[in-house]
């Protein structure tokens, strides 16, 4: 089969619908193949991946959750951006889980007794002509609609938290979300992010940031403040936050919040007003009981999330083990052949490295791994070397390696010393920050005797980590747009937001439903917005019928040159879209 043939790979039983596809696909897309792999598991689906080298991958609803987003990262990170689809029955079944078909990771595609829609979506993706006649109209007219998509927090300390979004923006921005913790705590809905970065990403997102806490931006009465500290002074009665941390937080905070200002005009001092105070003290309180969630949610002083990349041409970790090394904090990034190394180490940055030597992932390869690794500031990743049949002793290896941190030896790759080396890597990190917090302590009692009462831990750098399959840690941002036209199955829009193609959001209007990015128009220089076309999936067979009789007469008035004002457009709207079913976003 020609290389410039383009496929579709296909994990899953096959049912009829599947069956269906391949006998259309043959029969209408020249130039395309549609491979089955029915075996679900991380090393069949990556096999058939690297086999085949896919541009769509279509999931089964079950494969789906056996092999889950862990499996989308790694494939993304080793194969590049591939499309993954998954065929649902019906939508509800997929939107139990509230704010899935926002993740932006996967698309969601219903199953319908025809395949006259996949195949023009598969022709326009695929970039394929197609012998299958569709006809179909297009309508122009104004509307304004939100682009929904999740960010996620993959971490949080005392002072900020880590997201990871597809969305970009600059730096020391502050943006509207909602924090998804501690709601009373975080009385506020604007946050400032920045430390962009597109390093060490742990999800199918682009970029990560650094986002500041801001508490409390919201206007407050009086008594509305009065009952907030009454609020947060019983919490912490019922939460018993430990005495130190309260008085920690207090005496970090007291000298910048209740201290005698001086006056603008007169150089003089003056006292902070009651309304003020009020409101320090109720950041006093509310950060109190964070740290304290903090403290209770990571007894085991976890620093960081780690990733192991894995270079074994044999994949043993695939076949076996995986799936006892990943969890939560952990995840592991399978490729072959030691082959762009800064790229990889610089996307990875990984705790751990793990090679299986081989006439090609020799200890000249890894040596050159070493400089690419050299190259990140701070990072000092433990290399085991499996299968290592060389004469050289552990001082000589290292010696030969120019690195320290390199264990080897002549078995095959093993989870359970992998897990012992993870866990004496995260010990190190964890004994650093602890003796930085027991400085920085030391230092404070040496500066104020009234420091000894507190603890020894208790500027230890606690964190919370969260997975990426959590559905509490997903923030939804949205983003405006404004309809250009919409046709039965696409849409063009514009918008101020910085978008891809591949890009998947949820839109509500005209109804619930997932839009994918295709094709990026130029910029339009009269509105100073980007102009996009985005295919339409995640679509009932009610919803769609509605919306070709709306694009269908609003196209006829199009013909006509009847003027549509926002009055005549919104009637139209209601006549086709009168109930707009919209899921919990």
């Amino acid at each position: 089969m020609s290389d410039s043939i383009k496929k579709i790979l296909y994990i899953g039983e096959p049912d009829d619908y599947v069956n269906g596809l391949q006998e259309e696909i043959k029969l209408y897309l020249k130039g395309c193949n549609i491979v089955c792999q029915t075996n679900v598991s991380f090393h069949d689906g990556y096999d058939s991946i690297e086999k085949h080298s896919p541009l769509i991958v279509l999931l089964s609803y079950a494969a789906q959750d056996l092999l889950t987003r862990k499996f989308l990262i790694m494939i993304r990170k080793v194969f590049g951006n591939i499309t993954f689809a998954v065929l649902a029955d019906n939508k509800k079944a997929v939107t139990k889980v509230e704010g899935t078909s926002s993740l932006g990771d996967y698309l969601y595609w219903i199953k319908k007794p025809d395949h006259e829609e996949i195949i023009e979506y598969l022709s326009k993706k695929l970039t394929l002509p197609s012998n299958k006649p569709i006809n179909s109209q297009t309508a122009y007219y104004t509307d304004q609609f939100d682009l929904y998509q999740c960010m996620h927090v993959s971490c949080m300390n005392r002072t900020h938290a880590q997201i990871e979004t597809n969305y970009y923006f600059e730096n020391d921005t502050v943006i509207p979300i909602k924090f998804p913790y501690h709601e009373m705590l975080f009385y506020s809905d604007r946050h400032k992010i920045s430390k962009r970065s597109t390093s060490s990403i742990g999800s199918h997102f682009k970029y990560s940031y650094s986002l500041e806490y801001i508490l409390h931006t919201k206007k407050m009465n009086s008594s509305e403040r009065i009952k907030l500290i009454k609020d947060y002074r019983y919490e912490i009665g019922t939460k018993k936050v430990n005495e130190n941390v309260y008085l920690a937080v207090i005496e970090a905070t007291k000298e910048k919040k209740f201290s005698v200002l001086p006056e603008k005009k007169t150089g003089g001092p003056v006292v902070m007003s009651d309304e003020l105070k009020s409101i320090a003290e109720i950041e006093i309180l509310s950060r109190a009981l964070y740290f304290n969630w903090l403290l209770e949610q990571n007894q085991d002083g976890l620093i960081q999330k780690d990733t192991i990349t894995v270079y074994d041409r044999q994949k043993h970790l695939l076949k076996e083990g995986i799936k006892k090394i990943e969890n939560e904090s952990t995840t592991v990034i399978h490729r072959k052949e030691i082959v762009d190394h800064e790229k990889n180490m610089q996307s990875d940055m990984p705790s751990i490295i793990v090679v299986y030597e081989d006439e090609f992932n020799t200890l000249e390869r890894v040596k050159k791994m070493i400089s690419a690794v050299t190259l990140l500031k701070d990072h000092f990743p433990f290399i085991v070397l499996f299968n290592y049949t060389g004469k050289l002793s552990p001082d000589d290896l290292r010696h030969k390696l120019e690195y320290h941190f390199v264990l080897s030896t002549p078995s095959k790759p093993d989870p359970n010393l992998i897990i012992k080396m993870l866990q004496f890597h995260r010990n190190k990190l964890r004994d650093k920050e602890f003796k930085k917090g027991q400085k920085r302590m030391e230092a404070l009692r040496t500066a104020d005797p009234s420091f000894h009462r507190f603890e020894d831990n208790l500027l230890f750098d606690y964190k919370v980590f969260k997975n990426i399959d959590d559905p509490s840690s997903w923030i939804i941002h949205s983003s405006s747009a404004e309809v250009i036209w919409i046709s039965e199955t696409e849409i063009m829009f514009r918008t101020n937001s910085v978008l891809e193609v591949g890009d998947i959001f949820r839109i509500t209007k005209p109804f619930d439903l997932q839009i994918e990015v295709l094709k990026k128009e130029s910029d339009d220089k009269e509105f100073s917005t980007g102009k996009y076309t985005a295919y339409m999936h995640f679509v009932y067979e009610t919803d769609r019928i509605a919306i070709k009789g709306f694009v269908k007469e609003l196209s006829t008035l199009n013909d006509q040159n009847v003027y549509m004002d926002g009055e005549s457009t919104q009637k139209l709207k209601d006549k086709y879209f009168p109930f707009n079913e919209v899921y919990n976003l």
